[in-house]
């Protein structure tokens, strides 16, 4: 529901129409670029993109497409030459200006340069009035750079337009009820706002004269699980199979699916879908499954094998995504067992740990780490490609705040961003273990050796709480469904520990909640 998804979505048609008729070549090579992202085919848009550049060179519409390209390849220093190659070439009446703007701004923060990032998400917004996503990752930069008063203007002209634009879609709605985009686009402004029985409200309505819509089911499904209505939270969910974007990343067969038929002396073939987060958190799953089952076919990604292949029930085989598929009487998606057992957030399995560690792994960690002090691991960011990447992850210079005497601070980050390197030379008891973690069973050791884990919300935080070990994630103000709001506790993990923000790109106060935490439990560590 973010500007990318948005943005990826038009660029999947027809780019800006150039106000003249464009040249042949350069017809073929951008039409070939954009079905290239229609089939998620990241690498090959930006390959037939440069051709266009090159086909082209005076179009600045066929550098924008590019860089918008290499921004989801992270190549985020080719991308802002792109976006401002496009700039300089803008014609009158273009009028791609704002997404140029935009996308620089992102690429800027990426470099680590906040200051100039700001001036181009103020340029975007003065270029598109209502155009509400540069706001928000203005506000969100002024806030990482502890200019929090202009981060409260910025608030509320974001506020003032979000209210204006309501007003205008409850005007086309009423003109046009089944109009799916003005639908779509309340009912995202509602769950942006946290005003979530209205989303809820809207999504119905909306459901009434466009039954068949995958994006608004799906939104709905997410308003429905941040309230913790699960019951119709993961019917609406369903949808996400028809979603094209989210259809894709789903192993289509023609086996049924299975809606709780009984399983004995059967196979059923579950197969993960999305982020190893996401695989992380539904293999609890497995047991109540694997004890209907005759044979469970399980698909996981290879980077979560390591991990999971001791931890998994006798009749549990985990199939190799190149082997061929053994015979088999049913098959569903991880993510859809919630909906075929009928979980409730009083029921979901919370046993822990159910992943395991390798003894011999973790205790060679242990005797690395040694005694003394608090021994705590951290990841600040996930991947930079995710659609909320902006929201959920925290500059390391902002992170640092959490550094506390008689603490022992451990980075789990596979990878230091380009922007973090020198924040990470600024706090010289922090030790970077990222080079050695080559896969989630050497992270899963390492945290076995640690006291406390405190993450941003990516696999770090689902990894922790799959072993059971004590971890503290810190949540966006408005959060991923699974955390639901107004609560610190998890119901997916009981060892976690939920640390929120109380405005939307703040991270201040949460962070000093967990500085003050971290304190307390260092002093009680050393008088033990």
């Amino acid at each position: 529901m973010g500007w990318l998804q948005d943005k990826l979505a038009g660029l999947r048609k027809p780019a800006h129409a150039a106000p003249a008729p464009p040249a042949a070549a350069r017809i073929d090579w951008r039409a070939r670029g954009n079905a290239a992202l229609a089939a998620g085919q990241i690498d090959e848009a930006a390959r037939c993109y440069q051709q266009a550049v090159d086909a082209e060179p005076g179009d600045p519409l066929a550098r924008l497409n590019h860089g918008f390209a290499l921004m989801e390849q992270a190549r985020f220093g080719e991308a802002a030459t792109r976006m401002r190659e496009a700039l300089a070439l803008e014609r009158r009446g273009d009028g791609f200006a704002h997404d140029a703007q935009y996308l620089l701004g992102r690429a800027l923060l990426e470099l680590g340069q906040p200051e100039q990032a700001v001036a181009a998400f103020e340029a975007a917004a003065g270029r598109k009035p209502g155009f509400l996503e540069p706001l928000a990752d203005a506000i969100l930069t002024l806030h990482r750079l502890g200019r929090h008063d202009e981060a409260a203007q910025w608030a509320r002209q974001r506020s003032a337009q979000v209210d204006d634009q309501l007003a205008q879609l409850d005007a086309v709605l009423r003109a046009n009820p089944a109009s799916a985009d003005a639908a779509m686009r309340r009912v995202s402004l509602l769950i942006e706002g946290l005003r979530l029985p209205e989303a809820v409200v809207a999504g119905r309505e909306a459901l009434r004269h466009c039954p068949d819509d995958p994006e608004l089911h799906w939104a709905l499904s997410m308003a429905c699980l941040l309230l913790g209505d699960f019951a119709a939270g993961w019917s609406e969910h369903e949808w996400r199979l028809r979603h094209p974007v989210y259809s894709r990343k789903v192993v289509q067969l023609p086996q049924p699916r299975w809606q709780g038929e009984t399983l004995q002396g059967r196979t059923i073939f579950l197969h993960a879908e999305q982020g190893f987060g996401d695989s992380l958190q539904f293999i609890r799953f497995l047991p109540d499954v694997a004890g209907r089952a005759g044979t469970v076919l399980l698909h996981l990604p290879p980077q979560l094998i390591p991990l999971v292949a001791d931890s998994l029930a006798p009749n549990c085989t985990l199939v190799d995504e190149d082997a061929p598929l053994p015979a088999m009487d049913f098959q569903l998606p991880l993510m859809s067992l919630p909906l075929v057992l009928g979980t409730t957030p009083a029921t979901v399995p919370a046993a822990v740990p159910y992943v395991h560690a390798d003894p011999g792994a973790v205790a060679r960690w242990r005797e690395r780490l040694g005694p003394g002090g608090l021994r705590v691991g951290i990841t600040w960011s996930g991947n930079a490609a995710h659609v909320n990447d902006r929201n959920r992850s925290i500059a390391l210079e902002a992170f640092r705040d959490i550094a506390v005497d008689g603490c022992r601070f451990y980075a789990l980050q596979p990878e230091v961003r380009a922007s973090d390197r020198a924040a990470f030379s600024r706090w010289p008891g922090l030790v970077d273990l990222g080079p050695e973690l080559r896969d989630f069973a050497d992270t899963a050791a390492v945290m076995e050796a640690l006291d406390l884990i405190v993450t941003v919300d990516t696999s770090v935080a689902h990894l922790a709480g799959a072993l059971g070990r004590p971890v503290w994630i810190l949540l966006p103000h408005l959060p991923d469904w699974r955390w639901m709001l107004q609560r610190s506790d998890s119901p997916w993990y009981p060892t976690a520990r939920l640390f929120r923000q109380e405005r939307a790109g703040d991270w201040s106060t949460a962070l000093a909640r967990v500085r003050a935490d971290l304190g307390a439990m260092a002093r009680a560590a050393t008088q033990s």
